[in-house]
């Protein structure tokens, strides 16, 4: 197999590693900017790709100076949009899953309940969580194949046009590549190939066949099950995550820890501002769960809302309270029959019938 990193005959670092090792204490000619089109403007965005050595790299001591290379001023609110997957746009990106497991279509059953949800989250985003994003000038974190990440970013793009380099709150956006690996090898039309074409080391794990490599080791060598992930056209900035890490008889396989670990990094770093987390829907083996449990035990908010409409409402339920404790205290209240004595049931028990 291919090794990523060498050592020269003394044991050293080859000069390679000691280049990559002086970008990442530097930061220096990591971050990338790129134009995105939108309609009849151009959005600026700042774009970094971390392969995995880097991600593990970058300490929390080093995340200031990450967020100053995207232009990320200090917030004074940080809202986390946690992946909330399984809508329209994790499912655009798995197009095939729905007719080889029909049961993945959850959480919705129907296209009508679908569109019904996507709605009220563009509703959500745009009356409550913008709002709040501008009044307490926030750093807004979303993910790829998030459905609340895509609402935030569709009802926010006049806003942050409008205000131009003096928007008050940032977006953020963390990815991983294999997610796109599929679209930016058949759509040349794809918002990521924008971010896509100026990362040499991206481009280089696709030359070389890495990335599809390990794509089939998880998800099985028809492509036609391969995610086909896009991004949301939008002013912000992204990080890209690798996700490749040694596996057996030399070939990379796909490896979700070093993003987790980055993140909860970055998340670490912004430890003394308040933050509030928000999720929907679900994701795969409720993998967001240690996520939520450790912002939780923070002391941060988090606001978890049901995507489908249920049988009962939190009015009803709090009547039927009522009602039930209505009906126990009445009870209480009744007068008690006097129990017989042992010798009045005797008695009884002799009376000829």
């Amino acid at each position: 197999g291919i090794k990523r990193y060498t050592m020269n005959s003394k044991g050293e670092p080859d000069l390679e590693t000691q280049l990559d090792d002086l970008k990442i204490a530097t930061m220096s000619n990591m971050v990338e900017d790129v134009d995105l089109p939108m309609g009849d403007s151009i959005a600026k965005c700042k774009f970094l790709y971390l392969t995995t050595r880097q991600a593990g790299k970058l300490t929390q001591d080093e995340m200031p100076k990450v967020r100053e290379k995207l232009d990320l001023p200090p917030p004074d609110m940080v809202i986390r949009l946690m992946p909330s997957h399984f809508g329209k746009e994790w499912w655009d990106g798995f197009k095939n899953f729905k007719g080889r497991f029909p049961a993945k279509t959850t959480p919705e059953l129907t296209d009508e309940d679908q569109e019904k949800v996507q709605h009220q989250m563009l509703l959500l985003a745009k009356e409550v969580i913008l709002p709040f994003a501008i009044r307490t000038r926030a750093l807004v974190i979303g993910s790829d194949g998030c459905s609340l990440t895509a609402a935030f970013l569709k009802v926010s793009a006049a806003t942050q046009k409008r205000y131009g380099s003096d928007c008050p709150f940032r977006v953020l956006i963390f990815a991983s590549a294999y997610f796109f690996t599929a679209t930016v090898s058949d759509d040349k039309n794809a918002t990521v190939r924008h971010f896509f074409a100026k990362s040499d080391p991206w481009k280089r794990k696709m030359e070389m066949g890495t990335i599809h490599g390990a794509l089939s080791g998880k998800y099985g060598e028809d492509e036609a099950y391969w995610p086909r992930f896009d991004l949301v056209p939008g002013r912000y900035a992204l990080i890209i995550f690798e996700c490749l890490s040694d596996g057996s008889e030399g070939k990379s396989r796909i490896s979700d820890q070093s993003p987790g670990n980055f993140i909860n990094d970055f998340i670490s770093s912004l430890w003394e501002v308040p933050a509030i987390a928000v999720q929907t829907y679900g994701t795969d083996h409720m993998k967001v769960m240690p996520t939520i449990a450790e912002h939780v035990s923070r002391g941060s908010s988090l606001l978890l809302i049901d995507s489908r409409e249920r049988g009962f409402s939190t009015a009803k339920m709090e009547a039927k309270v009522k009602e039930e404790l209505a009906r126990k205290k009445q009870k209480r209240e009744e007068p008690q029959d006097l129990q017989p004595t042992q010798s009045a049931r005797d008695e009884n028990e002799h009376e000829p019938t």
